[in-house]
């Protein structure tokens, strides 16, 4: 028997899980300041994450120049930075990839990381 659905809240989209709709309760309206995780153009071109992508830059030096047992140190402090002004990480959840959810400041720190570290590749190439 399917699970009632919330479909009035805003916050609330269906997910399915074994034939019955459950809500995905924290599920969120990106804005243009959150950063989207994700590939293409439409992640890559949202206005959150052009503007992350050049305050990356703006980390670079810092980031390169920090010991590789302090780099997790910088992640969170961008992270902490990031959140103080109400700006979020989001990946897309649910059956049909369209909930937007918002991911926790440690995995948040993990993407940080990892963009560096990926940037850092392209730069050597």
């Amino acid at each position: 028997q399917p699970v009632a659905t919330d479909t009035t809240s805003p916050t609330v989209a269906p997910v399915s899980t074994c034939g019955a709709s459950l809500p995905l309760v924290n599920a969120v309206e990106p804005t243009p300041e959150d950063i989207l995780l994700g590939r293409g153009p439409a992640i890559q071109s949202h206005p959150g994450n052009v503007r992350f992508r050049e305050w990356l830059e703006e980390y670079r030096d810092e980031y390169e120049r920090t010991p590789r047992h302090k780099k997790r140190l910088v992640a969170a402090e961008m992270t902490s930075i990031l959140s103080s002004n109400g700006i979020r990480f989001l990946k897309k959840r649910g059956p049909d990839k369209k909930s937007w959810v918002a991911i926790d400041s440690k995995e948040a720190e993990e993407k940080i990381s990892q963009l560096f570290r990926s940037r850092r590749k392209k730069q050597r190439e």
